[in-house]
């Protein structure tokens, strides 16, 4: 005779709900060098000087 057993279902969420705080973190530093790269990437600037707009021509 074999006998079945339901596996128990776990009330998850506090993992995720402890590690949400690292993970905005972590984001939010990770998308604002994102946007920074983007707008140096548009830029004309020779690191010294000030910067200038050259758009798609750069």
């Amino acid at each position: 005779m074999t006998i079945t057993t339901t596996p128990v279902r776990r009330r998850g969420g506090s993992g995720l709900l402890m590690a949400a705080p690292a993970l905005l973190l972590f984001g939010l530093f990770g998308f604002v060098h994102l946007v920074g790269v983007a707008a140096l990437s548009v830029a004309r600037w020779d690191g010294l000087g000030s910067i200038g707009w050259a758009g798609a021509a750069n």
